[in-house]
């Protein structure tokens, strides 16, 4: 999906969507939840897995 973010934050759940749902215009959708690295497997570029190691590790 061209607009997919992955987005780390301190921040619950709740509050990141109050924050982003004031931006969002007609048409326009959000999902947000909670990213478990622990059990995982896909095809990305090395530099997404070496960011990944490096803040989930």
């Amino acid at each position: 999906m061209p607009n997919c973010y992955i987005v780390v934050s301190i921040e619950s759940i709740d509050t990141i969507y109050n924050k982003i749902k004031t931006l969002l215009g007609e048409g326009e959708h959000v999902f947000i939840c909670e990213l478990k690295l622990a059990n995982r497997q896909g095809w990305l570029p090395k530099s997404v897995w070496k960011w990944i190691r490096e803040n989930y590790a």
